[in-house]
């Protein structure tokens, strides 16, 4: 996006050796810092890796916990209980676990380590003690290219282009998402796995690992898991890049459902990629029936994706409509990465003075769904379960998206779009007076397209998965 804003002229990037220097700074601290840890973890867990390593792998599953404490063998967060579902079929795994809070990685790798009836390695093992540094050189040298080019441009917008380009090859995230490659060939050094399966979002380090897989393992087939909803501009997941000299898309797509394999197949038309209806573990399998619309509730479950630019946004627009409509509770749900207390102090108005404002405590979403009648939102894709709940989705628009994020964009009914407070203000109002009978029907068509946009993992699901992959062993 700051690129798209710099080809626009609204974005004055910063030309000067002071900033590179900072990156390269950053960026060798960072590999410092990544470098020690790779070192004591292979110090302290290396019998440990010698043990796994001698275990047969036909399927590795790359996925992300979230701290030490988020560690459980019968249920992955992203993949739920696949990697024991498999071996029920005479299928081997191992768990690729790597640590989304990049904090506490020997407690991590310890926790992983201790898991029973599984096999999982913690990611920064299989990472060469040299890789860290070894990529900052190679940013180095690439932003050095990418800045002789950008002197023979005489174009502006492509000028700014490679600016920024050069900026954010220098920095620690590119350096990290290097890393990616040299798991994934580790992997494929150590265990010669049929089927290496990483998330499918769109991110750089899903590219990285399907490289390094391949460089090490090359008749590996590549698996992609679409968890996610796709957005309009979830462009490299929907429209890949043909043209590209890379692996822009794996040999198999897992999709939620059928509105999201609907969504990309245009894109791989004539690939050889075989996308599949695979669906979420966290779609409940058997549920006691739709919920309905709860006009009575007037209470609003505001949901933030886990960052603290929409945090705020959020939270803020939120504070200023409970202040105008005391006859409706606003109920704040933060995402698991992100605690209210690390939000709070960033907020433009105390809570302290709201009484119809509460800091949800509950662990499970779905209790707070169930106490609540609209969900206020931006690009959570807890607002599908929402749905499903019986809530009235609000999507709330910013002046300052380059495009809107909202997960329902092809939704015809039922959804609203808000800009401001009043406009809030006036739609709770007419919602909660609305007719039982009017809501449902409303309701009625977007339920259907929410549940069959994300639809439970079942037994058909895994039969749909080997089928595409072919013979596991």
């Amino acid at each position: 996006m700051r690129v798209m804003a710099a080809a626009d002229g609204r974005d004055n990037i910063r030309d000067s050796l002071p900033e590179f220097a900072k990156r390269f700074i950053l960026s060798v601290l960072v590999a410092a810092w990544d470098t020690c840890t790779i070192l004591a973890l292979k110090l302290f867990f290396s019998r440990q890796l010698r043990r796994v390593r001698q275990t047969a792998v036909d399927v590795a599953i790359k996925t992300w916990c979230f701290g030490p404490g988020s560690i459980n063998s019968d249920s992955d967060f992203y993949f739920g209980d696949l990697h024991k579902r498999l071996p029920q079929r005479g299928v081997s795994c191992l768990l690729i676990c790597g640590n989304v809070l990049a904090a506490k990685d020997l407690r991590f790798a310890a926790g992983v380590f201790r898991q029973k009836d599984i096999v999982a390695v913690p990611q920064l093992m299989l990472v060469p003690a040299w890789a860290p540094f070894y990529s900052v050189w190679r940013q180095v040298a690439t932003v050095l290219m990418l800045r002789r080019q950008m002197s023979g441009i005489k174009e502006r917008n492509l000028r700014l282009v490679c600016r920024q380009a050069s900026l954010d090859c220098l920095h620690p995230n590119t350096t990290r998402n290097l890393m990616h490659f040299y798991i994934a060939k580790t992997t494929g050094e150590y265990w010669r796995p049929a089927v290496f399966v990483t998330l499918f979002e769109g991110q750089p380090s899903e590219k990285q690992a399907w490289h390094g897989m391949k460089a090490a393992w090359p008749d590996c087939k590549l698996v992609g898991y679409q968890h996610t909803t796709v957005m309009r501009h979830s462009l490299s997941v929907s429209r890949p890049n043909r043209d590209s000299w890379e692996i822009v898309a794996p040999d198999v797509v897992l999709c939620l459902g059928e509105p999201t394999r609907r969504m990309i197949s245009a894109g791989y038309e004539g690939m050889a990629a075989k996308l599949v209806v695979f669906g979420s573990h966290r779609r409940p399998k058997s549920e006691s029936g739709p919920r309905r619309p709860r006009l009575g509730e007037r209470t609003v479950v505001v949901v933030p994706e886990g960052n603290l630019v929409e945090s705020k946004l959020l939270f803020d627009f939120a504070l200023n409509v409970a202040r105008l409509v005391p006859d409706h509770r606003f109920i704040f749900r933060c995402h698991p990465l992100l605690p209210f207390e690390k939000v709070r102090g960033h907020l433009s108005r105390n809570l302290d003075g709201l009484a119809n404002v509460v800091v949800s405590q509950e662990s499970a979403i779905s209790t707070d769904f169930a106490r609540s009648s609209v969900v206020l939102y931006r690009g959570s894709s807890a607002v599908s379960h929402a749905v499903l709940d019986g809530l009235r989705p609000v999507y709330v628009r910013n002046e300052n998206d380059i495009f809107d994020i909202d997960p329902l964009f092809e939704l015809q009914t039922w959804r609203d779009y808000v800009s401001s407070e009043d406009e809030l203000c006036r739609l709770l109002g007419s919602y909660s007076n609305l007719g039982d009978a009017e809501a449902l029907a409303l309701w009625k068509p977007a339920w259907d397209y929410v549940n069959s946009y994300t639809v439970p993992v079942d037994e058909t699901s895994i039969d749909r998965f080997v089928t595409a992959v072919g013979p596991l062993n």
